[in-house]
């Protein structure tokens, strides 16, 4: 089952809940705008992959992808599907902690999430890209 809505109501008007769906939404329609053969080089660019880690490369490259990968999605589906819990959740959770505290939330949870990929499969050549660590 996939909820549409939350019956709480938010008390004030979620701004960072919707700037970071808009932000989502713009780094998305630039990956759509890029030429097919650019979209894989943005990806592994951009993407977080964790034997990036033991590569000799620079700190540019290991410490971006941590944060930037939260932002990419593969395809529309998967980014309407995480703006769409972004948006039902992300509205009481930003009543509860605040405006400032849910950004750090949302970082800190993305880079738990790339943690754990990193636990998960350190030798991965596959970046790992999306929303879906920081929102669930």
């Amino acid at each position: 089952m996939i909820p549409l809505r939350s019956n709480i109501v938010c008390k004030r008007f979620p701004v960072v809940t919707l700037s970071l769906i808009v932000v989502n939404s713009l780094v998305f329609i630039y990956e759509t705008l890029l030429l097919p053969d650019r979209i894989g080089v943005f990806i592994n660019t951009y993407g977080f992959i964790p034997e990036r880690i033991f590569q000799p490369v620079g700190l540019f490259e290991k410490i971006v992808p941590v944060f930037s990968s939260m932002f990419l999605h593969s395809d529309i589906f998967h980014l309407v599907g995480n703006m769409l819990y972004l948006w039902i959740f992300g509205c009481n959770v930003e009543d509860r902690l605040g405006r400032f505290k849910i950004l750090v939330f949302y970082v800190l949870t993305g880079i738990i999430a790339g943690f754990v990929d990193f636990i998960t499969g350190m030798h991965s050549l596959i970046p790992s890209i999306g929303a879906s660590g920081a929102i669930s």
